[in-house]
C-alpha cells in the first residue's frame, strides 16, 4: 500500500484514502482492507475499486448510509485529522456527477435504509460532541496561551498597551456569532435527520403491502390513499391561507421563523447544486454584459454591511494587514497615487475654476 497524506480533500476518493490509511496497490489488498472495514456492511471491494478509480458516486438515496459508515474524524496526515461533516461528503459526492465517465455505485437500498436508520442519527450526534469538544479544547489553548502571555509580559517586559474596548466588543461579537452559528447549524442537521428518517418510512410504508402493517400503520396507509385518490380526481384550488398582512404580528413572526428554519435546511441539502447554479449564472453574466456585472458587485460592495465587515475585518487583523501592504511590491505606486489624491483635494478646486475661465475667455 501506498501512503497517502494530504492537507484537504479536493476529491471522493481521498476521502477513502485517509480512511483505509494509504492508496491500495490492487484488488486483493483492498479486499483484505474491507474485511475489518465498517465499510464492508454496506459496499464491497469493487465498489470501493469504482470510486477510487472510474467515477463513480453514490446515489441520493444511499448516501448518508455510507457517510454514517465513515469514522468522525478521518485522518489527513500525521499531524491534522479532519471532522467530515454530511454536507462536506456531499459536495465532493456532488463534484463526480458531471464527469463523462461517472457512474452510480450501486448499493442495495434495503441494506442502505437499515443502516440508515440505525447509525445516521448517532452518528450526527457524534460529530456534534465532536466539535463541541474540539471548540472548548481550542478555548481552553487560547486560555493556556494568554494566561502565559499576560505572565511573561508581567515578568520580562514591559506591559503592553491593552486593547481598546472597541476591538473587545468586536471579538466577543464574533465568538458570540460563531457560537448562535454553530447552534442553528445543529438545528438544520436535526431537522434533515428528522425529514429523511419520514420519508424512508413513508417510502417502506408505501413499499409493503396492508396486510403485513401494524394497525396503525394500515391506518395512515389507507388514508393517503384516499387523499391521492381525492386529489387526482380533483383539480388542485387556488391557495386559502391567510395573508402575512391579515396576522397578528406575533403570527408574522412565527411565519418567518418557520419559512427561516425551511429555507436553512433546503440550502443546507441542496448546497452544491445551488453553488454550481450561481457560479454558472454569474460566468454567463460576465460573458454577457461584464459592465453590468462590474455595477452590481460596485453596488454590493458599497452597501453598509459591507463597509463595516472591512473595517471589522481591518481591527482584529491590524498587524497582519499593515504587514503585507507594507511588503506589497507595487506600495511606492500606491502612495504615489494617494500622495496625488490628497492633493487634489485642495487643489483641484482652485484649477478647477482657473480652467472654467480659461474656457470663458476663449469662448469670447
Amino acid at each position: 500500500m501506498k501512503s497517502f497524506e494530504t492537507d484537504k480533500l479536493n476529491d471522493l476518493s481521498d476521502v477513502f484514502y485517509a480512511v483505509f490509511g494509504g492508496r491500495p496497490d490492487n484488488i486483493r489488498e483492498m479486499e483484505e482492507i474491507m474485511k475489518t472495514n465498517n465499510l464492508n456492511q454496506l459496499l464491497f471491494a469493487t465498489d470501493i475499486e469504482q470510486i477510487l478509480k472510474y467515477d463513480g458516486f453514490f446515489a441520493d438515496e444511499t448516501i448518508d448510509a455510507v457517510y454514517a459508515l465513515l469514522p468522525v474524524k478521518i485522518p489527513l496526515n500525521k499531524k491534522k485529522d479532519l471532522i467530515l461533516l454530511p454536507q462536506t461528503f456531499r459536495k465532493l459526492n456532488a463534484a463526480r456527477i458531471p464527469r463523462p465517465a461517472s457512474h452510480i455505485v450501486n448499493i442495495d437500498f434495503q441494506k442502505a435504509f437499515h443502516i440508515y436508520n440505525v447509525r445516521f442519527s448517532f452518528k450526527i450526534q457524534e460529530v456534534i460532541q465532536e466539535i463541541h469538544s474540539l471548540q472548548q479544547q481550542k478555548e481552553a489553548q487560547k486560555q493556556e496561551l494568554e494566561q502565559k502571555s499576560q505572565h511573561n509580559n508581567e515578568t520580562n517586559a514591559p506591559k503592553k498597551q491593552s486593547e481598546s474596548p472597541k476591538i473587545t466588543a468586536l471579538k466577543k461579537a464574533r465568538e458570540d456569532k460563531k457560537s448562535q452559528k454553530l447552534e442553528e447549524q445543529q438545528k438544520v442537521w436535526r431537522e434533515i435527520s428528522r425529514l429523511n428518517t419520514k420519508k424512508q418510512a413513508l417510502e417502506k410504508r408505501k413499499a409493503t403491502p396492508l396486510e403485513f402493517l401494524s394497525p396503525e400503520e394500515q391506518k395512515k396507509e389507507i388514508q393517503r390513499q384516499r387523499m391521492a385518490q381525492a386529489r387526482a380526481k380533483k383539480p388542485r384550488q387556488a391557495s386559502k391561507s391567510t395573508k402575512m398582512k391579515d396576522l397578528t404580528p406575533e403570527q408574522q413572526e412565527a411565519l418567518r421563523e418557520a419559512n427561516r428554519r425551511r429555507n436553512a435546511v433546503y440550502r443546507e441539502r441542496h448546497r452544491a447544486e445551488l453553488r454550481a447554479y450561481h457560479n454558472s449564472r454569474r460566468a454567463k453574466l460576465k460573458e454577457e454584459n461584464p459592465e453590468l456585472l462590474k455595477a452590481i458587485d460596485k453596488k454590493n460592495n458599497a452597501k453598509p454591511s459591507c463597509k463595516k465587515a472591512k473595517e471589522t475585518y481591518y481591527l482584529l487583523n491590524k498587524e497582519k494587514v499593515d504587514l503585507k501592504n507594507k511588503n506589497n511590491p507595487n506600495r511606492p505606486a500606491i502612495n504615489k497615487r494617494y500622495k496625488a489624491k490628497k492633493r487634489l483635494k485642495k487643489t483641484g478646486p482652485i484649477i478647477s475654476s482657473l480652467l472654467q475661465g480659461l474656457l470663458a475667455v476663449k469662448s469670447r
